[in-house]
């Protein structure tokens, strides 16, 4: 949002603001685009009556033992049901002030992207003004088994548990409210005048959830900042980059790197956001990844909230970036590293099939192991196929990737919701 608003403030374009009070404005800030921003307060969270009373410390005597144990588990489960909801009733009747201030302002179009707290915001709902929404994920782990993607999967009887019984990778009550939030989240995604996608397969994915035809909006990356450096020295190293999560699959990349023999296995390095939801048993996932990799002998060094200058000299040094997360709908990633000069090898899954040129700019595997590590080495034992491919990888995003490129098809696009 903030490229799309910067170049469109370069063409001339009058931008206003609407936002939460709960959005992140220290990185990439939009207000500084806009000619007027209009900020409401985010509905805060509920406190029901059952989680007063499970963290009143007059009542803890009753929390002790199995049987009170599971009554406190199960008053806490009442109690985010309870937040949940509430929570859902402000928002939607915050999103309609929202809509009947924009709608008074006469705006020629308002451009939505996700909220937060719901995916697809209530505003599209109450909106009369033309709206276009850039839906850049549905919620797909409503419907998608992720059985393969926790680094604690290992565990021979969890994997049998997990896949005869629940299957997902949610509790019974995190699954509830994921499907009820898929049940309030398609009719506002309907709601659109005009959705975009951010690739094929994300347009694929919105029509088996919404039932509408998106519209293909390809992002870009900055071709200024990410750029090669010649005078940079590669190093024998595998680059992943992504949040610490288990999507992301940084345990998949350790695994292929371990295949390879130890007198010419590369160090991994993996940047990335930590986030709190990273966290399993009181182990972070940093913690998890770095006792995989002893366990398998690979060097790992991982590195988190970095600058977007380490980042780009990350990308620099690398002999190759892996990109491995479960069914990514687009991924930023390979086409900074491409950008750089860096070449690719990435799972052949979702949108990557789409940034990558398999034998051009990098190397597309399946899901295996020995596949994704024979690539690897590829490239590792062959520099000049490594730099015939960055060099590709370069002209290609030059070509079709670029922010301006995708400002363009925006504008398009807006052309044809408000005609």
């Amino acid at each position: 949002m903030y490229e799309h608003a910067r170049h469109l403030k370069a063409r001339g374009y009058a931008l206003d603001a609407y936002r939460l009070s709960s959005s992140e404005e220290t990185f990439l800030p939009l207000d500084p685009l806009c000619s007027g921003t209009f900020v409401y307060e985010a509905p805060p969270a509920a406190q029901p009556f059952a989680r007063r009373l499970t963290e009143n410390r007059l009542t803890a005597p009753l929390w002790r033992g199995r049987v009170g144990q599971r009554a406190q588990q199960m008053l806490h489960a009442y109690a985010a049901v309870q937040e949940y909801r509430h929570r859902m009733e402000a928002l939607e009747a915050l999103y309609a002030k929202i809509a009947a201030d924009m709608d008074a302002r006469g705006y020629d179009l308002v451009y939505v992207h996700h909220c937060r707290f719901l995916l697809s915001p209530y505003l599209l709902r109450r909106l009369r003004t033309p709206s276009v929404y850039f839906c850049q994920d549905t919620l797909r782990h409503v419907h998608e088994w992720a059985v393969e993607t926790h680094p604690e999967y290992d565990n021979p009887r969890r994997q049998w548990g997990r896949r005869r019984f629940r299957g997902h990778l949610f509790s019974p009550l995190s699954l509830r409210i994921l499907q009820d939030q898929q049940r309030r989240d398609t009719p506002n995604a309907r709601a659109a005048t005009l959705i975009l996608a951010n690739s094929r397969y994300s347009r694929e994915a919105i029509l088996r959830s919404y039932g509408v035809q998106a519209r293909v909006c390809y992002l870009g990356v900055d071709t200024d900042f990410f750029t090669p450096n010649s005078s940079e020295e590669r190093e024998n190293t595998v680059l992943s980059v992504g949040s610490l999560l288990p999507t992301k699959r940084h345990d998949f990349i350790i695994d292929a790197v371990a295949t390879l023999s130890g007198a010419r296995r590369p160090r991994v390095q993996i940047i990335g956001y930590d986030p709190s939801l990273g966290k399993r048993d009181g182990a972070s996932m940093a913690e998890m990844l770095r006792r995989r990799a002893a366990e398998r002998g690979v060097d790992v060094c991982i590195q988190t909230e970095v600058s977007e200058e380490v980042l780009r000299e990350a990308y620099r040094r690398a002999a190759v970036v892996a990109f491995a997360p479960h069914l990514e709908p687009f991924g930023f990633v390979p086409l900074e590293a491409m950008a750089c000069g860096t070449p690719v090898v990435g799972v052949s899954e979702g949108g990557v099939r789409e940034t990558i040129q398999g034998g051009v700019t990098g190397i597309l595997t399946d899901r295996n192991t020995s596949e994704f590590g024979a690539a690897l080495n590829r490239l590792l034992a062959d520099p000049a196929l490594a730099e015939r491919m960055g060099r590709k990888g370069r002209e290609a995003v030059l070509g079709r990737w670029t922010w301006p490129q995708s400002v363009n098809r925006l504008e398009q696009y807006f052309d044809l919701a408000v005609g």
